[in-house]
């Protein structure tokens, strides 16, 4: 009898964990929100500072990028974007215009990306554009997230008849959409 009553009580404890499961995987599953990134179209916005450390170390103000593409899983994003910067020391602009790639580590509210930006800069410091970075995003919703990166921007320009490195250390925030 001792046997039947530890057997029973045994399964009503199995029963109640696994409903208590079954409620919280249902619960987390009615909010939908993981905290990753979701896939579909993906939107980011950004703006910062780059600290000049090439053959011409102009430090410049990024006023705004945005990019635009598809999140094709939790991790990979794939898109292109364009972004207008200021160059405070030189008293010029440039637009680069890129293809950007970027993988989401984790799929939490809390994750960190490494991105790559390739491309091309026109107006007046113009060349091949490549920034690379490694930052984090905090996800408060399935559509909106905060970030914040650092990297190194390359950017080859034509100074007269030589090609000048007008690189330097990016630091950025933005918003993901």
């Amino acid at each position: 009898m001792k046997n039947v009553k530890m057997l029973l009580t045994a399964a009503l404890l199995a029963v109640a964990m696994s409903a208590s499961a079954q409620f919280t995987n249902a619960s987390s599953r009615s909010n939908g929100f993981s905290g990753g990134p979701v896939p579909g179209y993906k939107g980011f916005f950004e703006a910062g500072y780059t600290v000049g450390l090439g053959d011409y170390g102009f430090d410049r103000i990024a006023i705004a990028s945005t990019t635009h593409g598809y999140q094709i899983n939790p991790n990979i994003f794939v898109g292109g974007g364009i972004a207008v910067n200021y160059f405070s020391d030189g008293e010029a602009w440039n637009l680069p215009i890129f293809g950007n790639f970027r993988y989401t580590f984790l799929d939490n509210k809390i994750s960190p990306f490494i991105d790559a930006k390739v491309g091309y800069a026109i107006l007046d410091v113009d060349g091949f554009y490549f920034n690379p970075s490694v930052g984090c995003r905090f996800g408060l919703s399935d559509t909106f997230a905060l970030t914040a990166s650092m990297g190194y921007e390359v950017l080859s320009a034509d100074y007269g008849y030589a090609r000048k490195n007008c690189g330097g250390l990016t630091f950025r925030a933005g918003i993901e959409f």
